[in-house]
């Protein structure tokens, strides 16, 4: 063994005996070079100034793993678009069925985030900003409409153009390279994505395929401190869940997309039976994982000049009926009636006739439920898949 190769296997040592004294039994510098010394054969393989170096350089390897809570203290304050909605540097979801204007209200916060003066909840908006609208739903001409006829600020609404105007945005690596490039020109404090939806091609049920997507937004949001919204639908898998509010499990897809934003919003729809004025919207929250949760609800009217928030006086709200079709009645009642197990069938048709449900309707039902039929002996039963 020549000199050179004698004192690399010595140093091999040495590193290793290093990182089990300082990861494993946690000593320090000093007392890890002690020991690495009276580790030393003699003569010494290596010189005192050999040792330290070893130790530096493995201290430092560790130390890399690690972020002290003081360093913490580093990191920037928490900052807000509208707080406690909308943060800055993070995602938030906004999603709702068909209908409830969840595009209509995002395009309302561009409209108040480009004019200034106060958001829904009566507080002062601190930042005001463009807007980054990515069209990926073909609704081009609705937001055109929509711009003149709510007396919006054109030039502060601004959208990604990837092929040409009538084309719908989808996330790849060179449309990702475009919005990048086009944040950091404009320092724009809002994106909206609407919808999530269409503007992928993943499985949005997969995991790893939304965790990808999600990260890239996580990364327009924090690189260039702005908020995402995501506008999105309710999944259809959770059709036995009939409670009157929107939940998290209710959000289409992956468990991924809820749990990479900060902030999620429901929006649905309250019927005012007294009033002409037309559908009265709910906006509420249902996740805040920057601070405490909003628990009061905030209504709006969609009008022919824009969105309109009100506050429902008590009388007028006890009015209120949450909608329900005849089908998603009947949908209620079936997975209601099965939830403790099968009944037959004559059981169960009495009850849907007498809740006023057609027949066509509760068999539309008991399909899309996939709701299954089986002979017991003379009785026919329905039976819940499993």
């Amino acid at each position: 063994m020549t000199p050179e190769s004698a004192t690399c296997d010595a140093r091999t040592e040495a590193e290793n005996a290093a990182r089990l004294c300082l990861g494993f039994y946690r000593m320090s510098a000093e007392d890890t070079l002690e020991t690495l010394r009276s580790l030393q054969g003699s003569p010494p393989a290596l010189t005192g100034e050999e040792l330290w170096d070893v130790v530096d350089c493995i201290t430092t390897r560790h130390l890399e793993l690690i972020i002290t809570g003081e360093a913490l203290d580093s990191l920037p304050p928490i900052e807000w678009l509208w707080e406690p909605y909308i943060p800055l540097g993070h995602i938030t979801d906004v999603f709702g069925n068909p209908g409830v204007c969840k595009s209509g209200l995002c395009l309302h916060i561009a409209k108040l985030l480009s004019r200034g003066d106060r958001w829904p909840d009566d507080t002062e908006i601190q930042i005001r900003s463009k807007t980054l609208w990515i069209d990926a739903e073909g609704a081009k001409t609705l937001v055109r409409d929509r711009l003149s006829k709510w007396n919006m600020v054109k030039k502060d609404l601004l959208l990604p153009k990837q092929h040409d105007i009538f084309s719908d945005f989808v996330i790849d690596p060179s449309s990702d390279r475009l919005i990048r490039k086009i944040l950091e020109e404009h320092q724009m404090r809002l994106v909206v994505v609407d919808s999530l939806t269409g503007s992928h091609r993943e499985k949005e049920n997969e995991a790893d395929s939304m965790k990808r997507l999600m990260e890239i937004f996580q990364q327009w949001a924090g690189t260039y401190h702005c908020a995402v919204a995501l506008v999105h639908h309710p999944n259809k898998k959770h059709q036995l869940n009939f409670v009157q509010r929107l939940d998290l499990d209710r959000l289409r897809g992956s468990s991924v997309i809820a749990a990479s934003a900060r902030s999620v919003l429901a929006v649905d729809i309250v019927k005012d039976k007294e009033s002409a004025e037309g559908d009265l919207h709910r906006l509420y929250q249902l996740k805040n994982s920057l601070g405490r949760r909003e628990d009061k609800d905030l209504f709006f009217r969609v009008k022919d000049d824009g969105i309109h928030f009100v506050e429902p006086d008590p009388a007028m709200f006890a009015s209120c009926i949450l909608t329900e079709s005849k089908m998603e009645q009947a949908k209620r009642i079936i997975a209601e009636m099965l939830a403790d197990g099968p009944k037959t069938a004559k059981e169960m048709k009495k009850k849907l006739e007498s809740e006023g449900i057609a027949a066509a309707t509760w068999k539309r039902a008991k399909s899309d439920l996939n709701v299954k039929s089986e002979k017991d002996g003379e009785e026919w039963r329905w039976i819940l898949p499993t």
